[in-house]
């Protein structure tokens, strides 16, 4: 660190000679700009710097700066795999990291189309170079409003609709534009997902986006175990990891208050390894927001009104999950140079990540449907049933998967409601959660 150069605005900071030169290698040039990388990734500056001298410099950043001033593009952590840093994020138009498996295996069809088409491109290369296109484009500036663990993420919500289903994204920029939605974050802790079809305004609820994410690291444990093992002793085997943070989940949801985040559990980083379970959560993860955001565009795409009678609102809520999953799935295997499997798995645990969610939380009576939505149990069996063929077996196929993290989430809810399973073998996942159904009512 001998020789490096510091800012002015770093040489008033009440901190250690070390730590300054620390906040110098961070590349930022103003302290408005430093205190936005501090509001938007506590946990990472907090790790580098050390808690106390993160508190005296937080401290004297948020009373020399105004809230106006700061900088609105410091979304992620400044750091990369092995401690390198990046440059500012001016410098950097575009972020592959998060779709970096997708959007490499687009390129590399592509190249391979591009190989061989001869004297000009062909009608799948064209179509691959259309698909690529939503990985391409410069993401929203957001300036987040609380600390979270998910702020440097939201940019990355706001475009999943468009990049969970590429094959798709200039239609759904079409539809967007034509119907002026307009999608917005809420800090509230009850908020979920909604639509005010009035204004057509979508709001995602922060906390909401917390809790998916930790149902998304926990569901990959489950669904990793339930590809090896079937249904034959899961239960006994589920990661300490994954119960707990299903629990905290389910404990934040009862109690109405923020998630209490387990130690155990990791948070999102973009600088997680491709093969490692967090940058697979954080894939999911966005799956599931974009199933979910589809869900709340379906309703405007279907003319569903404000004002409609409460006698629609059931029907009108399958309607929304039938526009969701068909937008998602219909497609699927136009997707890339030719079908694969892992797109449309992808696709449906997703969907069924938040469907489990809310059938195990229907246990709670604040979760129920009521007049405004189906019973949650229904809404999950109707699109495993309508769009994820099971081949009637115990041990699961890939394309079944689905089936089969549905049920293992569905029992780790009802435990942590108290109830008790009954001791059945049953022939396959959908006898189970038929059964379930009594427990969930």
């Amino acid at each position: 660190m001998t020789g490096s150069i510091i800012p002015q605005f770093l040489v008033r900071l009440p901190v250690r000679d070390d730590v300054r030169h620390k906040l110098a290698s961070l590349g930022c040039q103003s302290p408005d700009e430093l205190l936005g990388m501090f509001r938007a990734v506590p946990r990472d500056l907090e790790r580098l710097l050390g808690a106390s001298d993160y508190r005296r410099a937080r401290e004297f950043l948020e009373a020399q700066v105004p809230h106006a001033d700061i900088a609105t593009d410091q979304i992620g952590p400044p750091f990369v795999a092995g401690g390198a840093l990046l440059e500012p994020s001016t410098s950097i138009p575009v972020d592959y990291r998060l779709e970096s498996l997708e959007r490499d295996d687009l390129f590399r069809a592509y190249q391979r189309m591009a190989e061989h088409r001869g004297v000009g491109p062909s009608r799948g290369a064209k179509a691959i170079e259309s698909q690529i296109k939503p990985f391409l484009d410069a993401l929203p500036r957001l300036t987040p409003t609380r600390e979270s663990a998910v702020n440097w993420l939201l940019p990355y919500i706001l475009v999943s609709p468009y990049r969970v289903a590429p094959e798709r994204a200039g239609e759904l920029h079409e539809i967007m534009q034509k119907n002026r939605v307009e999608i917005l974050f809420a800090n509230d802790s009850r908020s979920c997902a909604n639509v005010d079809l009035e204004r057509r305004q979508i709001t995602f609820g922060v906390e909401f986006a917390e809790r998916l994410w930790a149902l998304a690291y926990a569901g990959l444990e489950i669904i990793e175990l339930v590809g090896r093992k079937g249904l034959s002793g899961v239960d006994a085997e589920i990661p300490s990891i994954a119960r707990a943070t299903l629990l905290a989940e389910y404990l934040s949801v009862r109690e109405g208050r923020s998630m209490q985040w387990p130690s155990e559990l990791p948070p999102p980083s973009p600088n997680d390894e491709r093969s490692s379970l967090g940058n697979a959560a954080t894939e999911l993860f966005l799956t599931t927001s974009a199933w979910v955001l589809l869900h709340e565009i379906g309703h405007v795409c279907r003319g569903h009104r404000a004002d409609d009678p409460p006698g629609l609102w059931q029907k009108q809520e399958f309607e929304a999950d039938d526009w969701s999953a068909q937008w998602m799935l219909t497609h699927w295997k136009e997707y890339g140079a030719r079908p694969d499997d892992r797109v449309f798995v992808k696709r449906t645990l997703g969907a069924v990540l938040f469907l489990a969610q809310s059938s195990g939380l229907e246990s709670l009576e604040r979760t129920r449907g009521g007049n405004t939505h189906p019973d949650p149990v229904e809404r999950l069996l109707r699109f495993l049933h309508e769009y994820v063929p099971a081949s009637r077996s115990r041990q699961a196929g890939r394309n079944e998967l689905a089936w089969y993290a549905a049920l293992i989430l569905v029992q780790i809810y009802l435990t942590a409601a108290g109830k008790s399973l009954p001791h059945v073998e049953y022939d396959d996942a959908a006898a189970a959660l038929d059964a379930y159904r009594g427990l969930l009512s």
